[in-house]
């Protein structure tokens, strides 16, 4: 089964879109839950944060 999590940024005319997909992702404790929001998201979310960074883009307000 796959996983996956879909994002794109800037929020107001949109430059990027982020597709984080994994291939029978693996659990580390018996009670996790494997879903997208949990496996792939928070990846989706440290790089969006790192090229926001590298290239210099500013959150748009109101967004998070």
């Amino acid at each position: 089964y796959y996983t996956w999590f879909a994002g794109f940024f800037p929020v107001i005319k949109p430059k990027y879109t982020i597709v984080i997909l994994f291939d029978e992702p693996q659990k580390l404790y018996e009670e996790e839950k494997i879903g997208g929001g949990s496996v792939s998201a928070p990846i989706l979310k440290d790089l969006v944060d790192r090229i926001m960074f590298y290239k210099k883009i500013k959150p748009d307000k109101g967004s998070d």
